[in-house]
């Protein structure tokens, strides 16, 4: 270790003073204020630049470069600790098997038979030669630290038995908390419920958006007011099926909202059917009346082959693809009654019955069987 001086002078010969030691002292670059620090140390031996501008003692440490034993030197020298022989319980001194190879026969019968029974059992025990070995080579070569090589044999044993353990306390302190979450079983049944109620909320949110997107694209076709059947059965067809599947979405979660809009839904259906339907009637009706009627049987038809539609056969035809449509429609709605006789999701018994709730599309109802009746007896 060189101390150097505050003032700036020193020898800076960086040579020990030990007698008899000729080989120069190798210093470390930074000196200890500055290895402390964390800066960089402009490295005068006579004194740092650091040091000087704050009035401190600059010391330079002896480095410890090629002193440190590598990997192969630390090896040889647990070797070498093996080798010691150890007094064994009685406080004689073991026989313990050399690097070279096995003690000879003249040795063991030297010793007599109680020496070669020890030799035996301190061998294979607990602590012995053999056992130190084997607990040796099965730890990585970066647990042997410089300190352990100093040891006497007895306190390599106690190293070798309790490695050191690294770990860091945060980890240490979040295992308990991760734990607690699986044992605690109770408190995890609001999250669950929370949960699904959230979910609900999504469902009921996203099936009141698709049926605003029908409801308004059926309100613009009312006010085109379209007259062909043709057209009028596509758009109910299609708004059938989008209600439908619209319903679908409140079986798990039911909602009085989705459910009003559906009423919405089917009075724009029924009123499309209605309005499609009112001109095919009064043709139907004024067809009956009318003197073509009457002498169709005296003029050649167009058929194809024997097959040909009359007026009331073509009637006939549409009645039956008009009806199914209601029918699909019925269909629908009595889904919805079901879903409103049960009530809402959630919500606990209120003042209405199933009964009562079920009156709401009793209009409804009327309304299909009434157009459903026109059209299937055309006056």
């Amino acid at each position: 270790m060189l101390i150097a001086n505050r003032g700036g002078s020193g020898s800076g010969s960086g040579v020990g003073s030990v007698s008899g030691r000729t080989r120069p002292i190798k210093l470390r670059a930074a000196c200890t204020q500055c290895n402390a620090g964390k800066v960089k140390c402009s490295g005068e031996k006579t004194g740092c630049e650091r040091c000087r501008n704050l009035d401190l003692q600059c010391i330079y440490m002896e480095s410890r470069v090629g002193k440190v034993p590598g990997v192969r030197a630390r090896k040889r020298s647990v070797h070498q600790h093996i080798n010691i022989p150890r007094p064994d319980h009685n406080g004689n001194f073991a026989i313990s098997q050399s690097m070279n190879g096995p003690p000879s026969a003249s040795t063991l019968l030297s010793d007599g038979n109680d020496s070669l029974v020890h030799w035996a059992t301190d061998s294979n025990g607990h602590g012995s030669d053999i056992d130190l070995l084997e607990r040796t080579l099965r730890q990585p070569d970066d647990q042997m630290t410089e300190s352990s090589e100093l040891m006497p044999p007895s306190s390599i044993d106690s190293e070798l038995i309790l490695p050191e353990m690294d770990f860091d306390i945060d980890d240490l302190l979040r295992y308990p908390n991760e734990q607690s979450q699986y044992d605690s079983s109770p408190t995890a049944l609001p999250v669950n419920e929370e949960q699904d109620g959230r979910r609900r909320a999504e469902l009921d949110s996203q099936c009141v958006l698709v049926c605003c997107q029908i409801a308004s694209e059926l309100e613009s076709y009312m006010v085109a007011d379209i007259k062909s059947l043709r057209i009028v059965l596509g758009i109910v067809r299609k708004g059938v099926e989008r209600l439908n599947d619209a319903v679908g979405l409140q079986q798990g979660s039911r909602n009085f909202r989705c459910m009003a809009m559906f009423g919405v839904i089917l009075y724009q259906i029924i009123e499309l059917l209605e309005s499609g339907c009112a001109c095919f009637l009064d043709k139907t009706a004024n067809r009956k009346d009318s003197f073509a009627v009457q002498i169709q049987g005296m003029l050649p038809g167009i058929a194809l082959g024997g097959f040909g539609m009359d007026p009331e056969e073509q009637s006939s035809w549409r009645s039956h693809i008009v009806l199914k449509e209601i029918q699909q429609t019925s269909e629908v709605l009595n889904r919805i009654k079901k879903l409103m006789a049960v009530g809402e999701s959630g919500a606990s018994k209120g003042p209405s019955t199933p009964e009562e709730r079920e009156k709401c599309f009793v209009d409804l109802e009327i309304r299909l069987k009434a157009l459903s009746e026109k059209v299937a007896s055309p006056k």
